[in-house]
């Protein structure tokens, strides 16, 4: 069981592995498996110095003031993360961990969508703030009748669009203009999930989009630019 880290002023990426490896008795960061940094004021985390730590599967980060993640962290894998009373708005920056098994984001500034959020975006999840995961059947359920609705409106309304040559930022239009559609049109489940249903129809129509425009990536863009 990794002990509590003591109060350190946390000033600069060499201070901080240096007090890391201190309180873990670690020779590396490499070789860092459990990280207890519960209580310590923190409100964000060193790329520098978390990025080294490639082995790192617990973390335990309750009770600080963290309001979310810088997107290059590393820790692909982390599987076990303790995110308990911080400051957290949104889950979004949780999908880089695809390894999580475990997650407690308990007294956060969080919906019940950013839950579901959380599930949907993390395959791996088993354990939700001390509970087994009991909605993934409702997020497949939900996913596979939104996928249905997101091919009838492309098919409907976008599928016409497509040109022999197009740029990203045509494609890149396009895909808005889809997305724009989408979270007008579809009304699906119940309010409290309004924020969970558009992200998985955002999700949705970015795979889409890609999957049906790969073959002008491939055609135009490796060949000559687009007018």
């Amino acid at each position: 069981m990794a002990q509590p880290a003591p109060t350190k002023t946390w000033s600069s990426s060499p201070l901080v592995e240096r007090m890391i490896l201190d309180f873990t008795g670690c020779s590396t960061l490499q070789d860092v498996l459990n990280l207890d940094l519960s209580k310590r004021k923190i409100s964000t985390l060193d790329p520098a110095v978390f990025s080294k730590m490639v082995g790192l599967e617990v973390l335990n980060l309750s009770n600080n003031r963290i309001s979310g993640f810088p997107i290059n962290l590393g820790l692909r894998k982390l599987r076990i993360l303790n995110l308990h009373h911080n400051h957290l708005k949104s889950v979004a920056t949780l999908e880089q961990f695809p390894d999580l098994e475990e997650l407690n984001i308990e007294n956060n500034l969080l919906s019940i969508a950013d839950h579901y959020i959380a599930v949907y975006m993390l395959p791996k999840l088993k354990i939700l703030n001390g509970k087994d995961v009991d909605i993934r059947e409702t997020v497949q359920n939900m996913e596979d009748t939104l996928m249905a609705k997101v091919t009838e409106v492309w098919n409907e309304n976008f599928l016409a669009e497509l040109k022999d040559c197009m740029s990203k930022a045509e494609i890149r239009q396009l895909e808005e203009n889809f997305i724009e559609m989408l979270n007008t049109q579809i009304q699906f489940g119940p309010d409290a999930l309004v924020d969970f249903t558009n992200y998985m129809l955002t999700t949705l129509a970015e795979k889409h989009v890609a999957s049906q425009t790969t073959h002008l990536r491939n055609l135009c863009w490796s060949s000559r630019p687009c007018r």
